[in-house]
This record gives structure tokens, C-alpha cells and sequence, in this order.
């Protein structure tokens, strides 16, 4: 493998105070962190490996931005996405970890007007209608693809996604995750929590505690969580050339249900990134 760190982008402040309390992250003694742009870059090492560690706030440009400078500024190796997520798919609860296998961005949308005389786009308001389903002024959404610009695509149009295959495969043979079950004495989920690589992940700038849209997205796009930034990331790590992943740690069910246990998703995502970090290989080092 190259040279260089592990560059980690949380979302949050539950998710640096998860890393925080988990004690995994060792500062260097020399040169601790870097402020730039308003952003602390925290410098040092997670099970012998080297990582620059920032928080990005859960936006969408936020993470871009914190995304870009820590790619620009440091020799980066590859880049680890840590936040949260709303789970639309049933088989995902409180406390568990997705590591996505496809990311999806939706938040680029056609808003349909009502004179035209097709509905075309797939999110139809009228369906969505009380006590039934009918017109409605709102007519429809289409959800469009990106342009996506790299160092080998100028310009090529995506909608899906894909991290890193081997960064993948590491994440799907990861052994002895130590994921938490309680949040507290009076929080505890009543199953052990798990880790599930290779799931479709949607996201935009919208924050879902909507059961309609909920099943709307689960049923149109085959998704299992949505959240506000890993499209973000993704895009930008994919335009600079890095290899990346991203563990979600579900804090609560996109209909707005969240057991009390919110806190486990970012003490979980942490602790199976923490693991995923330790099982890369270390940089090889050659004497002249």
C-alpha cells in the first residue's frame, strides 16, 4: 500500500465524542492538529495506522468542503466516512452499522409542473392524497443523475455510487467488532447489534422522519438508509482520485422512531471503523 494517512471525516459531535470516549485515537506528540478554514485537523494514529481525523458538520456542504481541504492539504491514502443514518428497510434497527455498497445522491430534483399534461416524474403527490389518492397541485418529482468530474470522467453522468472494492471486502470479513447494546442502564436494545456491508444508501439534504417517504424511497430506489452527507463525500473522493467507505451507525428509523438508543448508532459506526482501520495494510517502508 501507499504511503500516507487514513483520512477520517465524522459527521458530528456524537460521532467525535464516540471516538473520544472509545480512546482509540492516539494525538501526535508533535503536531497534534491544524485549524483551517475554521476546521481542526487532528493528527496522530488509530492502531498504528496514521489518520487525520476532522469533524464536517452533517451537511451537504460541509462535508464537501471539509472533504476537499483535507484531500488538498494532506498526503491521504485513502478516506473513511463516519455518521449517521435513518433506516428505511425493516432488517436494520438502532445500534446497527451499514456500510453502504452503492450510494445514491436524491436530493437534485425536476419538480413537475401541474399544467403539463404527463405526470413523469416517479414521486407522485396525488397518491399520497387523504382520505384518497387523486390530483394535486404538487403534481410530481423526478429525481435526476449528476455530472460527475474526475481525473477519468469529464462530465459522466451517475446516479449510483460505488466505494472502494477491497475497502469493501475488508469491511465484509471484519471479526470481533465490539458493538454496543446498551445506551444506558435504561436503554438496551433487546437484539446484539450488527454490522451489514453492501446495502443501497440514499442521500440528500433532507432530514426523513416521514413514514411515506420512507416506504417511497425503500420501495423506488431499493434503499436501506438515508442520510445527509455520504453521497457528499463520496462524490468528492471519487473526483480526487481516493479510495473511500462510509459506516452508518442507524440512530433512529426514517419514520422518526429512535428507542432512546440514538447515541449507540455513532458508538457502533466508530467502533467498526475503528476495527476496519486496523485491518488495512500498513504502509510499507523502504531503506534507500
Amino acid at each position: 500500500p501507499q504511503a500516507g494517512y487514513i483520512g477520517v471525516v465524522l459527521g458530528s459531535e456524537s460521532n467525535e465524542k464516540a471516538l473520544n470516549e472509545s480512546n482509540a485515537f492516539t494525538p501526535s506528540s508533535t503536531s497534534p492538529h491544524i485549524d483551517l478554514a475554521g476546521r481542526r485537523f487532528h493528527i496522530g494514529t488509530i492502531d498504528n495506522a496514521d489518520v487525520v481525523y476532522v469533524k464536517s458538520g452533517g451537511s451537504t456542504p460541509n462535508t464537501v468542503i471539509t472533504a476537499q481541504i483535507l484531500l488538498a492539504t494532506f498526503e491521504i491514502r485513502g478516506v473513511v466516512q463516519v455518521g449517521g443514518a435513518g433506516a428505511i428497510n425493516d432488517t436494520l434497527s438502532v445500534g446497527d452499522v451499514s456500510v453502504p455498497g452503492k450510494i445514491a445522491y436524491i436530493g437534485d430534483w425536476t419538480w413537475e409542473s401541474f399544467y403539463t399534461k404527463e405526470t413523469k416524474g416517479p414521486l407522485q403527490f396525488g397518491r399520497y392524497n387523504l382520505p384518497e389518492p387523486g390530483s394535486n397541485y404538487l403534481q410530481s418529482i423526478a429525481f435526476n443523475p449528476l455530472e460527475l468530474y474526475s481525473s477519468n470522467d469529464n462530465g459522466k453522468i451517475v446516479f449510483w455510487l460505488r466505494p472502494d472494492d477491497y475497502y469493501l471486502d475488508v469491511a465484509s470479513r471484519l471479526e470481533g467488532v465490539k458493538l454496543e447494546k446498551c445506551a444506558s442502564k435504561a436503554h438496551c436494545l433487546t437484539e446484539n447489534p450488527k454490522v451489514v456491508v453492501g446495502l443501497r444508501a440514499t442521500s440528500a439534504d433532507i432530514y426523513v422522519v416521514n413514514d411515506a417517504f420512507k416506504g417511497f424511497v425503500n420501495k423506488q430506489f431499493e434503499s436501506s438508509t438515508v442520510d445527509t452527507n455520504s453521497a457528499a463525500f463520496a462524490f468528492t473522493a471519487i473526483s480526487n482520485g481516493v479510495p473511500f467507505i462510509s459506516f452508518r451507525g442507524v440512530s433512529n428509523s426514517a419514520s422518526g422512531s429512535s428507542s432512546g438508543s440514538s447515541y449507540l448508532g455513532s458508538v457502533n459506526a466508530v467502533n467498526a471503523a475503528v476495527k476496519f482501520i486496523g485491518s488495512l495494510p500498513q504502509p510499507r517502508v523502504y531503506d534507500n
